[in-house]
């Protein structure tokens, strides 16, 4: 038998041996992480300040909303490397979202989570109750040489963006580029503690491919209307249906617009096209603090046509070119530069956009507002545009057709092109975030719309 004196010796010594080997595990454990979700009132209305301040230092921190990668505005460095800042929430609908950020520790890499459901209030921007145009002989803004009128196929009239009672209209994340947020279209590596800024490129996906021919001839050929090649008009509307709305942006175009949003007259003008490109094209200016009507919150000079509301079973084909001059600015937030607008509030159920130089086509939040298409940007050159929507409130009736320079992108890639219950109307020229301070240029030529169906 051991004596007492040895058995406690003993018993010391296996206590020592079991505590260094449970110390380096204590160490890999993941530490803990406090989040703060807030919404804010007052002048910062349409962001929510965000706090993640882990219980040990950190590598970086990630931040998501609703599972969708995202960037703080506004980061500062709060204690053992963690962050705060402002969650942009304009490009969310109104209610509950999950907002979720993810630590990597410095020493073992190891990752934690902390996850908040919250209420985010977007603010309510006045997209869908812009002021009428005032009554002018002809109706016509001076500037621009572009007549305003209410006809159009489709049968709303008048100078009021159609509405659904609530009036107003919130960018989508995005994207893209959308956007978002512009732009706009946001999805960043992982935010090093000091970044700032709203978030980077787009992820292009794989168009999906459908086993039958597209209902309205869609073949991926180059863009109807165009002088690069393009099929004469008549085979163009055997490929995707009658005209229903045309704009060459020559002087003293009398397209049918019912409304262009800038700061001033001389934003949106009508000019000689540049690039080498022969005809005329849209020239479209956004400046620093530009707002397209009293009370907007971001920076626009668009153009609007809601005298046809595209609905459940409508086959539109959209064409046209666009323009970035060669010096024109690169910025991380979302800008966009066409928009299937849905009637009312919300992120558009479909954008095209750009951030961090690339090019994107962004869905809302009918589909998870992923980015379905992405291209680099190439700046002094002429980019077309044919886009193919079947309009549907359903993933399996409703698809994307984009060619893109003459080469076919997405082929009947399926997914919702409508919200529920509401219709869709056509914006083009430019529209970005707030956020963005240098002027920027861009031109558009020769639009084309088609319904086939």
């Amino acid at each position: 038998m051991l004596s007492s004196s040895r058995t406690r010796l003993l018993l010391a010594v296996a206590v020592a041996f079991a505590s260094l080997a449970i110390a380096p595990l204590s160490a890999d454990a993941a530490p803990k992480l406090s989040l703060t979700v807030r919404a804010t009132r007052g002048s910062k209305v349409g962001l929510a300040r965000v706090a993640a301040v882990p219980s040990e230092r950190v590598r970086s921190i990630a931040f998501y909303v609703d599972g969708r990668r995202t960037r703080l505005l506004r980061v500062k460095r709060a204690a053992r490397n963690g962050l705060r800042g402002y969650l942009n929430t304009r490009r969310l609908t109104a209610g509950r979202h999950v907002v979720t950020a993810r630590a990597v520790t410095r020493a073992s890499r190891r990752t934690t989570r902390a996850s908040k459901r919250v209420v985010l209030h977007t603010r309510k921007r006045r997209e869908a109750t812009a002021p009428q145009p005032p009554a002018t002989d002809g109706n016509t803004r001076s500037g621009s040489g572009r007549e305003q009128t209410g006809a159009g196929d489709g049968g709303q009239a008048g100078g009021q963006p159609p509405q659904d009672g609530s009036g107003a209209e919130e960018h989508g994340t995005g994207g893209g580029p959308s956007g978002g947020d512009p732009s706009g279209s946001d999805r960043p590596g992982e935010q090093q503690p000091g970044d700032s800024g709203q978030g980077g490129g787009e992820q292009p996906a794989d168009g999906q491919s459908g086993s039958d021919q597209p209902s309205d001839g869609q073949d991926g050929g180059e863009q109807p209307g165009s002088d690069d090649g393009a099929a004469p008009e008549s085979s163009a509307e055997a490929m995707y249906g009658p005209t229903i709305f045309a704009d060459d942006f020559s002087i003293g175009s009398k397209a049918p617009w019912n409304d262009a949003q800038a700061m001033t007259a001389d934003r949106i003008q009508n000019v000689p096209a540049p690039g080498g490109r022969t005809g005329y094209a849209g020239r479209f200016e956004v400046r620093n603090g530009d707002r397209g009507f009293p009370g907007d919150y971001d920076s626009r000079a668009e153009l609007a046509w809601w005298s046809y509301l595209a609905g459940e079973g409508h086959v539109v084909t959209y064409s046209w070119s666009t323009y970035f001059p060669a010096d024109f600015p690169i910025e991380s937030a979302w800008q966009d530069i066409a928009q299937w607008k849905n009637e009312g509030t919300g992120t558009p159920p479909l954008q095209i956009g750009l951030s961090n130089g690339r090019l994107g086509m962004t869905a809302g939040s009918q589909f998870g507002y992923r980015t379905i298409w992405g291209a680099p940007l190439t700046r002094g050159a002429w980019h077309t545009f044919v886009v193919t929507l079947r309009f549907s409130e359903n993933a399996k009736d409703g698809s994307v057709d984009l060619t893109f320079d003459g080469k076919k992108m997405l082929d009947r890639y399926h997914l919702p092109t409508l919200y529920k219950g509401l219709k869709n109307y056509f914006k083009i020229g430019l529209y970005r975030s707030h956020t963005i301070q240098p002027t920027q240029v861009v031109y558009h030529s020769d639009l084309t719309i088609r319904r086939s169906r």
